[in-house]
């Protein structure tokens, strides 16, 4: 099993960058943080980064996701804080909810009900909570 895939919104930019996440106390030019940032042990500050294609790329904390494993219908991959649309296979149910891992697993959450089993369900990503924060309450 390979190490796990994520994804994160750069600081520099705002693009978003998919690979391997870690948090490190210290500067890189690489990462674009400033030389004034300086090292952890002086500043307290960590930087959270995502690796893609050997460069470094510094995001916001706020938006790192994890890949689930798992694409929409679209062959989309689906993250966590996706936005998703989901139909029941079953009894065609449909509904809007945020990825979310909770329990030790990933599931689909709207505020009527939570952890929905995601082999009952095709799922199609329309967004996520970090760009689109009220799709949720729009769906």
């Amino acid at each position: 099993m390979g190490d796990a895939k994520f994804r994160g919104r750069r600081t520099d930019n705002k693009e978003w960058v998919y690979g391997y996440y870690f948090e490190t106390p210290l500067s890189d030019e690489a990462t674009g943080s400033k030389p004034e940032d300086g090292w952890y042990f002086l500043t307290g500050r960590k930087r959270h980064c995502i690796s893609c294609n050997n460069v470094v790329y510094e995001v916001d904390p706020e938006t790192v996701g994890q890949y689930v494993g798992r694409h929409d219908k679209n062959g989309k991959e689906v993250y966590k804080g996706d936005t998703v649309k989901a139909k029941n296979s079953y009894t065609g149910r449909e509904f809007t909810g945020n990825v979310e891992f909770r329990d030790c697993s990933f599931c689909i959450v709207n505020d009527c009900v939570s952890n929905y089993r995601w082999m009952d369900y095709e799922v199609e990503v329309i967004g996520n909570v970090y760009e689109n924060p009220g799709l949720l309450k729009e769906g």
